[in-house]
């Protein structure tokens, strides 16, 4: 709203209800209005594959949606009013200002937790034919060039006709998994697709995460551990991008052009579970200490902890590990420390004080100081970042 109204500023937000994600993103959004704005918001209950439409009679300021389709966006132009897209759909022809998740960002943290865990080889399973996923897939192409690690895409087989069925899909993914090299690392595009691979990898004989491990693209803490092993999955940042896309309502009611704008957002981490749960290296005594050091990601271990346990010398424990993992002993527990860390100020609501015995540091001061020369920022301040407060 422009200086000196004072009529409170009517937003609707278009966004699927029944999903983590969607109800993490208006949780973004509502932090944003109790702490900026008063609002006057406009939402209904809606399914993933419900029509996501303004009501005709519905007047007001600005639209927060997941602009899914070519319709949707021809829907919303016609009101005329500044509309923030929370989708990575493409739709030909039309632009509207943009916050979602970095997809090259998403791709890194997926090759890099596979390699972690010494799986040589990486698929992906998307949704066929449709652009975002598509998207997805260059990407974690373009990671795993770069990681020097094979890359394996699904290619759905048409020759039965464009629309399976359920069972089709799954007779077409177990044929897949049967064709790949093992033991591999597969991507999917969204949980339900992790769902589906888990199922397909289980009937088909093939043991995950031993043979197959499986990472979903987002994550569901109720959806994911329905499953058996239960589904590690990639934590989008959700409510950051509800609470940015409201900032960005706000600049447009201002008076700004945020049209064009484009905002990506890393990932805050990966919701570790069975599915990947699994070390793929074959010197034992390496695969000895990295267990060791991630199990203790909670304690204040040293590299002598390590050495000690192995029962090797340091300095030949130090040169296999470095084979392995590029990277030192220390530099691993610093890491794992590090993302434990994230993970609890993005994921919980504990007192950073708390973050900080939970994630293995000595003491509240120390933390602070490794966490902001790390990160560049206060733990406080990625914490608020993270949950879009």
């Amino acid at each position: 709203m422009k200086e000196g109204s004072e009529q409170i500023p009517r937003i609707a937000v278009l966004v699927d209800t029944s999903s983590g994600w969607g109800r993490r993103l208006i949780g973004g959004i509502s932090n944003y209005v109790k702490k900026h704005s008063a609002w006057d918001i406009w939402i209904e209950q809606r399914g993933q594959g419900e029509s996501l439409r303004l009501p005709r009679d519905w007047r007001g300021d600005a639209v927060i949606a997941r602009v899914s389709s070519s319709q949707m966006a021809e829907h919303l132009l016609r009101r005329q009013i500044p509309v923030v897209n929370v989708s990575s759909i493409r739709t030909s022809n039309h632009h509207f200002a943009t916050v979602v998740v970095d997809e090259d960002e998403l791709a890194t943290m997926a090759v890099e937790h596979f390699r972690d865990r010494g799986l040589p080889q990486i698929g992906y399973l998307g949704l066929p034919g449709e652009s975002y996923s598509l998207a997805r897939k260059t990407a974690i192409e373009k990671a795993c060039e770069e990681a020097a690690l094979p890359f394996l895409n699904y290619t759905e087989d048409k020759s039965n006709g464009s629309k399976k069925s359920w069972s089709r899909q799954q007779q077409a993914m177990q044929s897949w998994i049967k064709r790949l090299p093992k033991p591999i690392g597969i991507l999917t595009w969204d949980v339900t697709t992790g769902l589906n691979l888990i199922r397909a990898a289980v009937a088909g004989g093939h043991q995950v995460p031993e043979e197959v491990a499986i990472l979903s693209g987002d994550d569901d803490d109720l959806l994911c551990e329905m499953s058996e092993p239960m589904l590690s999955g990639i934590v989008n940042p959700s409510q950051q991008i509800g609470y940015q896309a409201a900032s960005l309502v706000a600049s447009c009611l201002d008076g700004a052009n945020a049209k064009d704008l484009q905002m990506r957002l890393k990932p805050t981490g990966i919701a570790l579970r069975g599915s990947t749960d699994v070390l793929a290296i074959n010197d034992a005594d390496v695969a000895l200490a990295i267990r060791f050091i991630r199990a203790n990601a909670d304690k204040p271990i040293q590299v002598s902890d390590v050495a000690e346990l192995v029962a090797i010398s340091r300095r030949a424990l130090e040169r296999r590990f470095h084979r392995v993992f590029n990277r030192t002993i220390g530099d691993e527990i610093v890491r794992v420390h590090l993302e434990r860390a994230k993970y609890l100020l993005a994921e919980t609501d504990l007192p950073v004080s708390k973050v900080a015995d939970a994630s293995g540091y000595g003491s509240p001061e120390y933390f602070s100081s490794v966490f902001r020369k790390s990160t560049g920022r206060s733990a406080l301040r990625y914490r608020m970042q993270c949950q879009g407060k």
